[in-house]
């Protein structure tokens, strides 16, 4: 739904199943972004995000988000060459010591190249955390796309 400068969505899902060795379950994703246009009286517009992920199934889901909240901004420069930048956090509310940060930018240059870099980190300590799996796959990602017809 968007209103004004507000995005909200909600993302749920019922799973039921006819096996009974496959446990039913219930998941949702709630978020909403505002944006503010034309911050510092300038072409520059800076959305603040925010989301919660719950999973009834908590440890044993299936997923890394069974009780999640996340929080990042996105900084759209208005610019010919398309430019932004999006970045967030997003931490586990069950163990403080479970995250996983992000920034993803990309600007057009040229009439038909991009260039983008992407940088993933995650952080757990505790084994029985999924994002525990990902420790040693934290990364930085550099790239130049060519556009051709």
């Amino acid at each position: 739904m968007t209103t004004d400068a507000w995005l909200v969505k909600l993302e749920t899902i019922r799973r039921n199943h006819d096996d009974p060795l496959i446990e039913d379950f219930t998941a949702l994703t709630l978020g909403a972004e505002y944006t503010f246009v034309g911050i510092f009286d300038t072409s520059y517009d800076l959305g603040v995000l925010a989301e919660y992920s719950w999973d009834e199934r908590q440890q044993s889901a299936t997923g890394p988000f069974q009780d999640d909240a996340f929080i990042g901004a996105r900084l759209a420069l208005n610019d010919m060459s398309d430019s932004e930048i999006l970045f967030g956090v997003t931490s586990d509310l069950d163990d403080s010591s479970s995250k996983g940060l992000f920034v993803e930018a990309a600007t057009r240059f040229a009439t038909d190249f991009t260039a983008n870099i992407e940088v993933r980190y995650f952080d757990s300590d505790d084994p029985g955390d999924f994002l525990f799996a990902l420790r040693d796959n934290s990364f930085i990602q550099i790239g130049i796309e060519y556009f051709f017809d």
